[in-house]
């Protein structure tokens, strides 16, 4: 047992996070997670960055939104060149053609401009992602994008939060689909 064997436990929970019905999928997710947070360091840039290597490349939206939920934890604790690596695998599931997963990916955004905040590389892509978001036309992804432009406005700059959320939330507020 113990951190130090974390990562025998991957593999099994990489299979239940990949299923379809999304208890055990959520679950296996959460676990993930809490192994990932006491993993050390080589362990979570080696076999838990695969695993979500693994999980983005899949066809299958099951994968993919289980990789959503992953993201935010070996971000926040991987080197920047890891991050950088990482980053445009998290992108290009913000952009997936299937809705669900545009959804997980959203619900994490905020967590991920939190970590990424001072990386002036990646803002902008964070911000784009962010803008894409919110004309994504499922209403359950606009309504996540928007709690993110609520974050935004915690970790970035005014002049930043002037620029991007604002405009962001009164175009929101003047969506004839919620109005």
């Amino acid at each position: 047992g113990g951190p130090e064997h974390a990562h025998c436990l991957l593999g099994p929970l990489e299979d239940l996070a990949v299923i379809e019905e999304q208890v055990v999928r959520e679950t296996a997710v959460a676990a993930l997670k809490d192994l990932a947070k006491g993993m050390p360091e080589e362990h979570l840039s080696g076999p838990f960055l695969a695993l979500i290597q693994r999980m983005t490349g899949r066809e299958s939206f099951t994968s993919k939104v289980s990789a959503c939920g992953l993201v935010p934890v070996a971000l926040g604790r991987v080197s920047k060149d890891l991050q950088d690596d990482l980053l445009p695998k998290y992108l290009s599931l913000c952009t997936d053609g299937t809705p669900m997963v545009r959804r997980a990916a959203a619900s994490v955004l905020c967590e991920v401009l939190t970590i990424m905040a001072n990386s002036e590389a990646w803002l902008e892509s964070l911000l784009e992602v962010l803008r894409s978001l919110l004309k994504q036309e499922q209403e359950s992804v606009r309504v996540l994008a928007i709690d993110n432009c609520i974050a935004l406005g915690q970790i970035c700059p005014v002049s930043v939060v002037a620029a991007e959320a604002v405009p962001c939330i009164r175009a929101s507020a003047q969506d004839r689909a919620w109005t």
